[in-house]
């Protein structure tokens, strides 16, 4: 089982995630959230935390690029 803190830093991550996205390329909706809720249900405390690692990657490449 992951921690509440976990669990909602994974949560943030993927809205910045769609925030950066919407702003990049001039998106207004929302972002898909089956994966953020695969990693989740996953109770796997490594694999949350490598998700959030990923994010964080695209997330900087998104900016960087736009």
């Amino acid at each position: 089982m992951i921690s509440e803190v976990l669990k909602n830093e994974a949560i943030q991550i993927w809205c910045d995630y769609g925030k950066a996205i919407n702003e990049a390329f001039g998106f207004n909706g929302l972002i898909e959230a089956e994966p953020l809720n695969r990693v989740i249900e996953l109770s796997d405390e490594k694999k949350v935390r490598d998700f959030i690692t990923a994010i964080q990657e695209s997330i900087k490449i998104i900016k960087e690029s736009y």
